[in-house]
């Protein structure tokens, strides 16, 4: 009978902390320091206050493996119909059409001009790739470019392509090239 509930108990944990991989509007209001007034726009919907259920019934149901964005814009009075100075820009990767990966594929294929040989190589100081991350995991740099070669098209589920710099602290030396993030299947 110990054992029973022993089991019981560990599936009952690891189902809450399943569920805990999830987005909610209070992590997003603490994280973006939010004013009281802000609305936010998930894969381009827009939800008020008001709509705070209907907001997280919709940010559970993406995984929070698959967050693309998390961004804080400040409306200067140009967005005429948004009352509210802060707005959370939150973006999930979806599934894209296959004419979007191809298109999206291309672009980013040609972003890896680095050659590296061998797999010890250190980062070029003048290097042109930049970041690539599969599947919520960093993509060693000497490997990135034989692997962006290789993937094809059937077996992605989302692309996101940043040509702007990104944060050196949170990418590396060469967030300066873009970060590529792909999600497959």
């Amino acid at each position: 009978m110990k054992k029973i509930v022993i089991l019981i108990t560990i599936i009952l944990t690891s189902y809450q902390v399943l569920q805990a991989q999830t987005l909610e509007k209070s992590i997003i209001d603490k994280k973006l320091e939010l004013q009281e007034d802000a609305v936010y726009v998930v894969n381009g919907l827009p939800y008020e206050q008001k709509d705070s259920l209907k907001l997280n019934s919709v940010l559970k149901s993406f995984s929070l493996n698959h967050l693309v964005d998390l961004t804080k814009l400040k409306n200067d009075g140009s967005i005429v119909r948004c009352k509210s100075n802060d707005i959370a820009i939150v973006y999930f990767a979806t599934q894209q059409t296959k004419k979007e990966i191809n298109k999206k594929l291309k672009i980013v294929k040609d972003k890896f001009p680095d050659k590296y040989f061998g797999k010890s190589q250190h980062i070029l100081t003048d290097s042109k790739n930049p970041i690539l991350i599969i599947d919520n995991k960093t993509v060693y740099h000497s490997e990135a470019k034989e692997l962006i070669e290789k993937i094809k098209t059937n077996d992605i589920f989302f692309i996101d392509f940043k040509a702007e710099p990104q944060p050196a602290e949170l990418y590396g030396q060469n967030a300066k090239n873009g970060l590529v993030r792909i999600w497959t299947k």
